[in-house]
């Protein structure tokens, strides 16, 4: 049967992916497009280095969960171009040679970004590498971490190295410990790290593009949205790429997606009451105050969590730190993924987080 719903493309199955794609199902068709088979919790990736048989706590494939689950489709594969004037993704599934096209009325970007500054392809131990170009040239190309088994066999390979390190009491030399720096160019707003660019996105987070003249327009009719790690917006200061503000981004840019549909085609408005007086104008996006907020590991028992961070150095508070500031990195992290499983203490947990009217 055919559905009479509009069809929304999301790429990229992260935090801020999985958000929109929950966001979206309700009122549209869904397909979630990922060049890997899995869901993995970046922030908790180095523990698995540690200790490997961490990381099952930190993972799990997309089917079941997307397609059962949540009750949308998943394309495990890789979009090789995306045409914005014919609202057309072009992906290449896995065990595949060609491509297929998937037509579309409206598209999230969340494809994140890689950091490595010593790879043109950002490649770094921080996340998988799975683009089949940046496999070919991998510093690990004898592994596929397209594969979750793959991404366990790499992990258990640094396991190996760490431990023969820590073994001989090894000197070990640590390069960067704050913002990342390209030399190539000063301006981050044209550029990214490891030399790539940011996708640049108007203060509704719809991608535009640039003209001849130096004009901006928008790219695929307005309908194209990126969020999270993979864009820029040059109204705010730049935003940390982490979960909480690329999550807020997707609340944005779907709450947008749902009332162009409800102006475009007479969708179920958003916001009002009993179908009336619903939002007429796009939100803008800002800078999440929670985009400040840093819990960050000191070692297997220990912790700090700090507060009101902003871009300019020298803000932020730390608010808690040692064992109990563990306790709680640990809660945020099984709580954060059973809530992408739908779990129901995670979705009940987190829900408000990005619905609590006049806080985000």
């Amino acid at each position: 049967m055919v559905s009479d719903k509009r069809h929304a493309l999301v790429i990229g199955g992260g935090f801020s992916g999985m958000f929109a794609a929950n966001e979206l199902k309700g009122r549209f068709d869904v397909t979630l497009v990922d060049a890997k088979e899995y869901f993995e919790y970046t922030p908790g990736v180095l523990r698995a280095y540690v200790k490997p048989g961490h990381y099952d706590a930190l993972s799990f494939t997309y089917q079941s969960i997307l397609e059962r689950t949540m009750g949308i489709k998943f394309l495990w594969g890789e979009v090789t171009q995306l045409d914005g004037e014919k609202q057309i993704a072009h992906v290449k599934p896995m065990f595949s040679d060609h491509t297929e096209e998937v037509a579309f009325d409206y598209c999230v970007i969340a494809a994140g970004c890689t950091f490595g500054l010593f790879s043109k392809w950002g490649e770094s131990l921080w996340a998988p590498t799975v683009n089949e170009g940046a496999i070919a040239e991998s510093e690990w190309n004898h592994i596929d971490e397209r594969f979750i088994e793959g991404r366990r066999r790499h992990i258990f390979e640094e396991h190996e190295k760490l431990a023969a390190l820590n073994k001989k009491k090894a000197n070990v030399l640590i390069v960067g410990a704050g913002f990342i720096e390209d030399k190539k160019e000063k301006d981050p707003k044209k550029r990214g790290p490891g030399g790539g660019g940011w996708i640049h996105v108007n203060k509704h987070l719809q991608v535009y593009k640039v003209n001849e003249d130096g004009s901006q327009s928008l790219w695929g009719n307005g309908h194209i949205f990126a969020i999270g790690d993979c864009n820029m917006v040059p109204e705010l200061p730049p935003i940390p790429k982490i979960s909480y503000p690329s999550e807020e981004q997707a609340a944005h840019a779907t709450k947008n997606i749902k009332i162009l549909d409800h102006l475009e085609h007479k969708g179920k408005s958003v916001g009002g009451c009993c179908g009336l007086g619903g939002a007429k104008d796009l939100v803008t996006t800002w800078w999440p105050w929670g985009a400040g907020m840093f819990a960050t590991s000191l070692g297997p028992n220990k912790a700090c969590f700090v507060l009101g961070a902003k871009s300019a150095p020298g803000t932020g508070h730390m608010v808690l730190w040692g064992k109990l500031s563990a306790i709680q990195k640990g809660l945020i992290e099984s709580t954060k993924v059973n809530e992408n499983k739908r779990g129901i203490i995670g979705s009940w947990g987190w829900h408000f987080v990005h619905h609590t009217p006049f806080m985000n």
